[in-house]
């Protein structure tokens, strides 16, 4: 989803956009499989792992009542430069879809998930093959 997005400021509502329409993709599949506080607690979990590396994501965090709506996630990308939207948003994307894998495997995970996914892991996988 994020894949359709170029850089550029004039983009910057598209890709909270688009961000958002991810994460209400995966809040769809996942809530009725696990139950809207476990969704949560997974976004809940993904915000502090991303805000251990990025310190931007703190304030998402620190907010009690966080739940898997990207408002507050677009607020904080209209902040940023756009190379870090599409940077960050992926961060958030990738390491949610680590953490899902890591409870209930890859293979489900890519099931439930991937699609949703899909465009952030690829520029993610990519990013590491330029290193």
């Amino acid at each position: 989803m994020l894949k359709s997005v170029r850089t550029g400021r004039d983009n910057a509502d598209q890709l909270a956009d688009a961000l958002a329409l991810t994460l209400e993709e995966i809040r769809a599949v996942l809530t009725p499989i696990l139950g809207p506080a476990a969704v949560t607690a997974l976004y809940r979990r993904c915000l502090h792992l991303c805000a251990a590396r990025h310190p931007c994501f703190e304030s998402i965090h620190k907010n009690e009542d966080v739940s898997m709506i990207a408002s507050s996630v677009s607020v904080m990308l209209a902040q940023l430069s756009s190379t870090d939207d599409v940077q960050l948003g992926d961060v958030l994307i990738n390491t949610f879809y680590t953490l899902l894998a890591s409870l209930i495997g890859p293979p489900l995970t890519e099931q439930l998930v991937g699609d949703c996914t899909a465009s952030a892991r690829a520029r993610n996988d990519q990013q590491g093959d330029d290193t």
